[in-house]
């Protein structure tokens, strides 16, 4: 038991030490550019997400932050009312038409869930409580929502069209600094992992309806999807100035001194 408290202080203590350390890892095993996604079956996707969400609870368990980072229950939480606006934004998104039928609806929602999970609880979870002893709430959020619209910026270097892709990387930017802020004033990742999966399971509709009309994702789609994360944004700015007076972020850990 002894040994186990010890390793898990080192633990801590080496994650809030090095937090750009930790953000690299997440960076990297979470959100992977999408060139490097293509090749993975549906099947193959769903065992990656569930295995970084796997992974994910695991690392939470040896740092000991299950609670710190937001993995808690209902009665911890605090402004789940603030969860709506997003809500109502991805609502408003939300494609119209057809929609895929039952057998195929159900591995949508269920690659929407695990994406917004692990994504909830790497990002949310861990690096957010890794960087905010350091930074604060408020560049917590900021750097966390910039880590999370990076990996898209990235697809560039694969020769990805750069007007799509930044646009692209703007609306993930926008998605990650509200799930941020929704992060920072109800106290836990699950409101954010709600608001994340019916975000990607629009996504994922939205792409089988223009693969069912032979057409390419509408445009128009993708420019409401931004237009409605500005003003989700811009509301989240709002929610931030009350943030700092709620939250009680934990002490950044001094450096250790080794004796000479």
């Amino acid at each position: 038991m002894k040994r186990s408290r010890i390793r898990r202080s080192r633990l801590q203590h080496m994650a809030q030490q090095y937090p750009w350390h930790v953000a690299a890892l997440v960076v990297l095993l979470c959100s992977p550019p999408s060139w490097l996604m293509v090749g993975l079956g549906a099947r193959a996707g769903l065992l990656h997400h569930a295995g970084l969400a796997a992974l994910g609870a695991a690392m939470l368990t040896a740092l000991g932050w299950w609670g710190e980072a937001g993995v808690n229950r209902p009665a911890r939480w605090r402004n789940v009312h603030l969860a709506a606006i997003p809500l109502a934004a991805v609502a408003v998104c939300f494609p119209r038409g057809p929609v895929a039928a039952g057998a195929q609806f159900l591995p949508y929602a269920l690659m929407a869930l695990l994406i917004a999970l692990q994504r909830e609880l790497w990002f949310r979870g861990i690096l957010f409580r890794a960087l905010i002893p350091t930074y604060g709430p408020r560049r917590t959020v900021l750097l966390t929502a910039l880590l999370f619209a990076l990996p898209q910026a990235a697809d560039m270097l694969a020769g990805a069209a750069p007007g799509v892709t930044l646009v692209k990387a703007l609306a993930a930017g926008l998605l990650g600094y509200v799930l941020g802020a929704l992060r920072l004033r109800t106290r836990s990742i699950w409101p954010g992992t709600v608001v994340a999966a019916v975000f990607h399971l629009s996504i994922f509709l939205a792409r089988f309806q223009a693969a069912e009309e032979m057409l390419p994702e509408s445009s128009n789609h993708l420019g409401l999807r931004v237009f409605m994360g500005l003003l989700v944004y811009a509301s989240a700015r709002l929610w931030m100035r009350r943030a700092e007076d709620e939250v009680a972020v934990p002490a950044p850990e001094p450096e250790t001194v080794q004796a000479s």
